[in-house]
């Protein structure tokens, strides 16, 4: 029996060049992460100074407002204080659209009954007709 010649370009590798490759690759990606949580931070430290630099009619114009941007500033520094911002402006608008629906409802219902109603409107007793003698 002869043997089949070994491939000299045998791409296997052995099993401690693998854990090696692997501890170098989470290695890689822990430092990728770390790089990027501190251009994060960077970016959402940036973008609160830039905030803090507004004036309040600036900030009711982008739907936030001064204590939204003192809330967010107090975050840990691990969280996006951008997407607190964002979370309390939301809920502004949201507040507010519900408000002035439920105000609307309510001037609907009143103007319904003001039309629908058969009573005379209240008047004092110096208003009302009386006989005369």
């Amino acid at each position: 029996m002869s043997a089949i010649p070994r491939n000299s370009l045998d791409t296997s590798i052995s099993p401690a060049a693998a854990t090696s490759a692997s501890m170098l690759k989470a290695a890689v990606l822990s430092v990728g992460k770390r790089i990027s949580s501190v251009w994060n931070f960077w970016a959402y430290r940036s973008t609160m100074t830039q905030l803090v630099t507004l004036d309040d009619h600036m900030l009711r114009d982008i739907g936030i407002t001064r204590c939204d941007v003192n809330a967010a500033a107090t975050l840990p520094y691990s969280n996006d204080p951008t997407s607190r911002l964002r979370t309390l402006a939301q809920e502004r608008q949201a507040s507010e659209l519900a408000l002035a629906k439920e105000i609307r409802q309510r001037r609907k219902i009143s103007a319904q009954r003001s039309m629908t109603s058969d009573c005379e409107p209240y008047r004092s007793t110096d208003q009302r007709d009386t006989p005369t003698g």
